[in-house]
């Protein structure tokens, strides 16, 4: 969340404590004291003064105070400082009716050198900043703020005192305090529909009496429009009854507040949220009557949604980042075992079937993992140049496996495959994830799903607001139910769902990964038709690829009878590796934990590669690292981990020969054994 938003939050807060404060009493004592503390708490500053000026005898009286507890700052004089010293500045905000600063590197010109020498030296305040409100014939109040460090006042700063000054000003004018006001009520009106609050008087029928000018605008009504309406009428109609009831506690205990959060309706629909205070009395009719403070929360609204929602990824990191070693641990054990059986199964054999489902099964969990690490920016992220068409023939059995016979799958591939700078394993789960999204939008329906690659250029102005160029284009088509319009807006929102027993991770999944690649996602949907999906991708810059070296079929086989040392602490996976390097002609070594480890590598000097587990009791795999290249400098060593990404590998960059994350295939274990073993 933004520094901004976070500061509109805590302006929008203490706006409303102080307007609680406004409904809950009727002295002005403690009504100026909760302006000095709420002003002066919020805007963190070491002392908030109020003072009633007289011009005309230019006579200053403090009425109350405020110190921040932990400021060094002394209790301030009776006074502003002698009014001798102070006449210039008093007349020019009573001429100006706007704020003044002083600095103690540039005080204010219409202060005296006494007046500084007081101000900026002898209390030792270094920013000073003067606010005067509530102006009437022969003077005004003054709030005052003093900083003991240097400081320089934002615009949103000065809005929010302004907006302090303007309810505080109407509410004393409410009580009767302000002779020009209390005789004028023109000038009443014209600070009641300034006021940045939606004020509205009901009457126990819940008729609009009274309504102020910004409420009607910022509703986007006339006033006229809104006089004489039913009150309800302008909230979503799921929200009248409450609002109904909440209205009738309130008129049942006179001079009593209330609040509520509600949702109102504005003239061109839109929904806003608000947060309305409300407390009856009697009007000049001898009617009772509601006085209705009501302030729009919209924003205010989606910055705490984005801080939960912030929270529950935190918490949902945590939670992934704790059971993925294990989990993947479990899954490592069962993808080499069922990989090893089909090693040694025949072509023909009856279990080949169950022995391809089951490993089927164990790689889309491994996926689910991947995805729960997507939201928690903990997936592993590595960028290559990938040729889509390509990646999806690659996936193309493994998608009709995916969706089962029920679903035809056809590929509608560009004829000049689009290339991409991405993380094949995250672009291949978004594939995954869309097609299983659309196999599932098929069931009970006849038809199929489309996969279509082709190149497009985005214009400046485009439906998925992303920057002009061109772009590769990943298209999911299929002629299922379709999206109802009212969730076509959240089905990419983490754990958004219509499923029965669904997860709601994918389509997040796929709009995370798209956009860490500068992309970005749109859907199209009917109901009864079905959807589209479209990804969309930058294109790789041309490459002039050179043509590759001719390699020696002898180099792509493993040194028969070579020696690896495996150190893993969980058996299950220990025991499969093992048999895994045998079923490749190699001698395995098997160590259950660090010190197993260390004594046969010190042991076995014909040892020709490591594979080390990352997390181990007895101080984990990562020290043993730096210990093998001690006693054997350059001896290739090969990472592997439950955790899908670790940070412990970037502090040990150029030590490490190759890093697997479990759980992974006999065949990948192959090619990065192939990569340093001699």
């Amino acid at each position: 969340m933004t520094q901004d938003a976070l500061t509109r939050l805590r302006f929008a807060r203490a706006l409303n404590r102080l307007g609680e404060t406004i409904l809950g009493t009727d002295e002005p004592a403690l009504l100026l004291h909760a302006l000095a503390h709420i002003a002066g708490e919020t805007l963190g500053v070491d002392r908030a003064l109020v003072f009633d000026v007289r011009v005309d005898e230019l006579h200053v009286a403090r009425l109350t105070g405020w110190l921040r507890l932990e400021s060094a700052a002394r209790p301030a004089p009776d006074g502003l400082f002698p009014i001798e010293r102070s006449r210039g500045l008093l007349r020019e905000l009573w001429a100006h009716r706007s704020w003044v600063e002083s600095h103690a590197e540039a005080p204010h010109p219409m202060l005296e050198k006494d007046a500084i020498a007081l101000l900026h030296q002898e209390m030792k305040v270094d920013s000073a900043l003067w606010f005067p409100f509530s102006f009437r014939e022969h003077g005004y109040h003054l709030l005052v703020f003093h900083q003991l460090t240097p400081r320089r006042w934002l615009d949103e700063e000065l809005e929010f005192i302004a907006a302090v000054g303007k309810r505080v000003t109407l509410a004393l004018s409410k009580l009767g305090l302000l002779e020009e006001l209390a005789s004028s009520q023109a000038r009443y009106r014209e600070l009641y529909d300034s006021t940045p609050s939606m004020f509205f008087t009901v009457t126990r029928e819940r008729t609009v009496s009274s309504v102020n000018r910004f409420a009607a605008e910022h509703l986007g009504f006339d006033e006229r429009e809104l006089l004489g309406i039913d009150v309800l009428d302008v909230f979503v109609p799921e929200d009248r009854q409450t609002i109904d009831r909440q209205l009738e506690e309130c008129f049942l205990h006179p001079g009593q507040v209330f609040r509520w959060e509600a949702r109102k309706v504005r003239k061109d629909g839109t929904v806003i949220s608000v947060r309305e205070i409300a407390r009856t009395g009697i009007s000049t009719t001898g009617q009772s009557e509601a006085l209705i403070v009501c302030d729009d929360v919209t924003e205010q609204k989606r910055t705490e949604q984005a801080m939960l929602q912030t929270q529950k990824l935190e918490t949902l990191g945590v939670l992934v980042g704790g059971i993925s070693h294990d989990f993947n641990n479990l899954l490592g054990a069962i993808v080499g075992n069922a990989e090893l059986g089909l090693l040694r199964l025949p072509a023909d054999s009856p279990a080949r079937e169950p022995m391809e489902l089951a490993t089927l099964a164990a790689l889309r969990a491994a996926e689910l993992v991947k995805q729960l690490l997507t939201y928690s920016a903990k997936a592993p992220f590595t960028r290559q140049r990938v040729t889509i068409n390509e990646l999806v023939r690659e996936l193309a059995d493994l998608l009709v496996v995916t969706v089962g016979q029920r679903v035809r799958v056809e590929l509608q591939l560009a004829a000049r495959s689009p290339v991409v700078v991405t993380d094949p394993t995250q672009l291949r789960q978004v594939l995954m994830n869309l097609v299983h999204n659309a196999a599932d939008a098929m069931v009970g329906r006849e038809g199929g799903i489309v996969v279509r690659t082709s190149e497009v250029h985005l214009e400046p102005k485009n439906a998925a607001r992303l920057s002009p160029g061109d772009y590769a284009r990943l298209e999911v088509v299929d002629s299922g139910v379709g999206i109802e319009p009212g969730s076509l807006d959240h089905v990419f929102d983490p754990f958004f769902t219509t499923k029965k027993a669904g997860r709601g991770l994918g389509l997040s999944a796929v709009r995370s990964i798209a956009h860490r690649h500068g992309g970005g996602v749109l859907v199209e949907s009917v109901v009864g038709q079905g959807s589209t999906f479209t990804v969309l991708l930058p294109l790789a810059a041309p490459e002039v690829i050179a043509p590759p070296p001719a390699q020696d079929r002898r180099a792509r086989e493993l040194p028969a009878g070579a020696t690896v040392l495996v150190i893993d602490d969980d058996p299950a996976v220990l025991r499969v590796l093992c048999d895994i390097l045998k079923e490749f002609g190699l001698v395995a070594l098997a160590a259950g934990g660090v010190a197993a480890g260390r004594s046969l590598f010190s042991s076995h000097p014909e040892i020709r590669a490591v594979l080390l587990d990352l997390t181990m009791p007895e101080g984990g795999g990562a020290p043993l690292v730096k210990e093998f290249h001690q006693l054997r400098p350059g001896a290739p060593i090969l990472l592997i981990s439950g955790y899908a990404e670790s940070d412990i590998t970037a502090s040990m960059a150029g030590e490490l020969s190759a890093f697997l994350a479990k759980p992974f295939t006999p065949m990948a274990l192959k090619e990065a054994l192939l990569r340093v073993v001699h």
